[in-house]
């Protein structure tokens, strides 16, 4: 699979959002802090995953794509004793899915968008029709309600039932009276 070229905007902040709500870590801040290097090195790691190219990552942090790479494999290499790094990323790669999922036009073109909601005003026009002609039907069968009823009371087999339906049926066009 190729590399995605351009992190979009809106997919770099709502990372940086999450690890700044769960981390308390700006990652934009040139912090050697040891919080604020996992919070960068994390950042890296989610959005490589996501196959965004070195370079396009480095764009979004004003960075060379050689320190987004030597952070994604200092995470690799401290991730396997480190566990409250491992905890973080664990967790901020689950908030990070969930807001994914929870949105799932988030990455959609205005174009998409424009396209897919057309569809949805379509399909939504169409189940109000048939709820309407549901609806129509319901009241129309409304008047059979207590002939249904008395036959369903009796639990006819499907045999006695064509019988049932066969003397209707006489009784209906007048051979009996």
């Amino acid at each position: 699979m190729m590399k995605k070229i351009v992190v979009e905007q809106f997919v770099a902040d709502n990372l940086a959002e999450i690890i700044l709500s769960y981390l308390g870590v700006d990652i934009h801040t040139s912090s050697r802090k040891r919080e604020c290097v996992n919070g960068r090195m994390i950042y890296y790691k989610v959005l490589h995953e996501k196959k965004y190219g070195w370079s396009a990552i480095a764009k979004t942090v004003g960075k060379n794509h050689a320190t987004i790479i030597h952070g994604v494999r200092q995470f690799n290499d401290l991730v396997s004793y480190d566990k409250e790094l491992l905890d973080d990323y664990r967790v901020i790669m689950e908030v990070y899915g969930e807001v994914e999922e929870e949105n799932p036009v988030s990455f959609m073109t205005r174009a998409e968008l424009i396209n897919e909601t057309y569809n949805l005003d379509k399909q939504n026009k169409s189940l109000n029709l048939s709820i309407e002609e549901l609806n129509h039907s319901l009241i129309y069968y409304q008047k059979y309600k207590n002939l249904i009823k008395l036959i369903d009371e009796r639990g006819l087999s499907d045999e006695k039932i064509k019988i049932v339906t066969t003397k209707l049926n006489r009784i209906l066009n007048g051979l009996y009276s």
